[in-house]
């Protein structure tokens, strides 16, 4: 070359030099294309594989030689996506350019793979389109991370439209409406947020399952499913199990083997169907909530999670409708009672408002009902001495029951006495939901109780006057007796003495008995405030008041530590005194008397006994003995004006008691008393 012409020699230098270059560009992009990690692939205008580089094989598992020479068509195009080659064929030879093109290719192995092809026509020097360049790049992470999206704001959308149909249908359940009607929306709820086919509410009545509401059935599943014994198809057994039965398949059930539940079902089209019982909160089924399938269909967790929630809505409507059929047949009843009675009879609100009367009240005021709504109205009728409508507003602040004997007007102007009381009705909280109030008429007997009050009270100041004006001339016969006694004992003979000395004994009984008629009559009037009194120092001073007595007979007093009770001092102390004064004065000849005082608490009461080892009590006579002036022995055996056993029942029961006796004859008496444990 070196005998070439300058000019020349330039001239091959510089195509050796571009042929170099070319070379080593060609060697850079062979090397580019094997080392990608796309598959790179090249192919005539008829589809043949003209080239194939490393990554092609790694990504479709064909080798270089095993490609090149076949159509893309053949080797790894789907059966089901041929006419996509036909469609980019056409465009390549438009010199159109193909790109992110999204679709399947078929690997060695058979299975399918997700790729993005990017396809660009290749010209020859003189610029004519002679074959395609195609990248193809596996995207199935791509496209499996885009299905999870897509699947998860699926799932989300359904959870959210679930979720809406939901509050919507809570909305709905809460606006009072016909069970039935609520119990359909449900169903309708069902069906539509887990994709069910077809669905049933039954109700359990009289030991069987009635349909309720449905969509989707006709006869003759209506008329097979809507009386349902326990243990049958899906629903009965979920009845009996009081759980959840999920059949996924019926044709193959054991629950419905053999049975002509299956036959019915299948012929409704119903091949899969889960039953839920219905619970009330006490775990009472209620009913069964069932959902159909058109074909085997397995439950998953979403389903499962709705399912519970519409079965805990509709358990809860049927129990709050349950619930209020039986309130309204309670209240039914309870209109029906109040009338049939001779008592006013009323109900009121939490807070006092009148939400019912009776009859009886309309009779009696002349007020329709809702005049007797009105305060004004209410006020006339009210006697304004007896203060009753603060006395009820102060029980229904404080919740407590309301007692009171007031008047009433009636419809001619004249007032009557009532026996007026009322209860609170609270609910399982304790929350007072309801006054429950009667009124019935005392006005005889109250008129009755006032007269008698009014003559016993002039009965009282009648013999509390008597028994002063007689004391003083039964002193005067006692002094002047003595006197005839004493300054003419030597004139007068031993008959008249004996006269006088009869006279001195019967003036000092008319005296024992006039003091214990003042005490009888006194014990009539107890004082509402009464005292803490400890009973103690009530029997110590009775024992100090029967000094002389028990110093005569060498009688033993012994009492326990006893307890305090409310009353008044001095008429308890009456009470162990005259107790103790019989045991001393009833004792038995030769055995000096022994007397012994206990207290023991009873249900809400202190029952006290006072034991003796007198000469007792004939059976025959335990319950005259205490009648006023009961006497079992004369006064020439013992003493006394047979008031004392009268005096302490009438003082025991004035606050509450009750007194009794037992004894044997020969060997003593006990008698037992009780007051109110305060």
């Amino acid at each position: 070359m070196s005998s070439l012409p300058g000019s020349m020699k330039s001239q091959v230098d510089g195509f050796f030099q571009r042929e170099e270059q070319r070379s080593r560009e060609s060697l850079l992009l062979a090397s580019i294309v094997d080392s990608s990690d796309d598959a790179i692939i090249s192919k005539d205008l008829d589809g043949v594989i003209t080239s194939w580089n490393k990554s092609a094989e790694r990504v479709f598992g064909y080798s270089a030689e095993e490609a090149i020479g076949q159509t893309v068509a053949s080797l790894l195009i789907p059966e089901d996506r041929q006419d996509e080659e036909a469609e980019i064929l056409r465009r390549l030879r438009n010199g159109q350019r193909v790109e992110h093109f999204e679709t399947l290719r078929k690997r060695r192995d058979g299975t399918l793979l997700n790729v993005s092809l990017t396809i660009s026509p290749v010209k020859d020097p003189s610029g004519e389109i002679v074959g395609a360049s195609k990248i193809a790049r596996d995207i199935t992470r791509e496209v499996e991370a885009r299905e999870s999206i897509n699947d998860l704001n699926a799932q989300l959308r359904r959870e959210l439209t679930a979720m809406t149909r939901l509050q919507q249908l809570s909305s709905g359940l809460a606006q009072f409406g016909e069970i039935t009607g609520l119990l359909q929306q449900l169903i309708d709820t069902a069906i539509e947020i887990v994709e069910a086919d077809m669905g049933n509410i039954q109700l359990f009545r009289n030991g069987r399952l009635r349909i309720v509401c449905q969509r989707g059935f006709q006869s003759p599943f209506l008329d097979f499913f809507d009386s349902v014994e326990h243990g049958t198809a899906a629903c009965g057994t979920a009845l009996l199990r009081s759980q959840r039965v999920i059949v996924e398949n019926v044709s193959e059930s054991a629950i419905f083997a053999g049975t002509i539940a299956r036959e019915v079902m299948l012929e409704a089209g119903a091949y899969s169907v889960q039953s839920t019982p219905l619970l009330s909160r006490s775990g009472r089924v209620l009913g069964i909530f069932s959902t159909h399938y058109h074909k085997p269909h397995r439950l998953n967790e979403r389903e499962l999670r709705l399912l519970d929630l519409l079965a805990r809505q509709a358990a809860d409507l049927i129990e709050n409708s349950l619930s209020a059929e039986a309130l309204r047949n309670s209240e039914r009843q309870f209109r029906q009672l109040a009338e049939v009675g001779p008592q006013i009879v009323w109900l009121s609100g939490p807070t006092g408002e009148l939400e019912f009367v009776n009859q009886r009240w309309i009779e009696f005021s002349g007020l329709d009902y809702e005049a007797t709504k009105n305060p004004e109205e209410i006020g006339k009728r009210l006697h304004p001495d007896d203060h009753l409508l603060d006395h009820w507003r102060q029980c229904v602040e404080a919740g407590k029951p309301f007692e009171l004997e007031a008047r009433l007007r009636d419809r001619n102007g004249e007032f009557r006495w009532f026996m007026m009381r009322s209860v609170p009705l609270r609910d399982a909280d304790g929350h007072i939901v309801r006054w429950f109030g009667t009124s019935t008429d005392i006005h005889e007997n109250k008129l009755m109780q006032l007269d008698l009050k009014r003559a016993n009270q002039d009965l009282e100041q009648f013999a509390y006057s008597a028994s002063h004006d007689l004391q003083e001339p039964l002193r005067s016969v006692k002094i002047f007796s003595e006197l005839l006694s004493s300054r003419y004992a030597n004139i007068l003979d031993g008959r008249a003495l004996e006269f006088l000395g009869h006279v001195r004994t019967g003036a000092g009984r008319m005296e024992m008995l006039i003091r214990d008629l003042l005490a009888y009559t006194q014990a009539s009037s107890v004082d509402k405030t009464r005292e803490q009194v400890d009973a103690n120092d009530a029997v110590e001073a009775a024992i100090e008041n029967l000094a002389g007595a028990i110093a005569e007979t060498g009688a033993a007093v012994h009492f326990d530590s006893l307890p305090c009770v409310r009353m008044h001092s001095i008429q308890l102390q009456q009470v162990f005194q005259n107790l103790i004064g019989n045991a001393i004065k009833y004792h038995r000849a030769g055995i000096s008397p022994v007397v012994h005082i206990t207290a023991q608490r009873g249900n809400s009461d202190w029952v006290f006994s006072v034991s003796d080892n007198g000469i007792g009590i004939e059976p025959e006579f335990r319950e005259t003995i205490f009648g006023l002036f009961k006497r079992l022995h004369t006064s020439n055996q013992y003493s006394g004006t047979g008031i004392g056993l009268a005096l302490c029942q009438r003082i025991v029961e004035r606050h509450g008691g009750r007194i009794w006796v037992e004894s044997q004859p020969g060997t003593g008496s006990i008698f037992h008393f009780t007051l109110p444990d305060t």
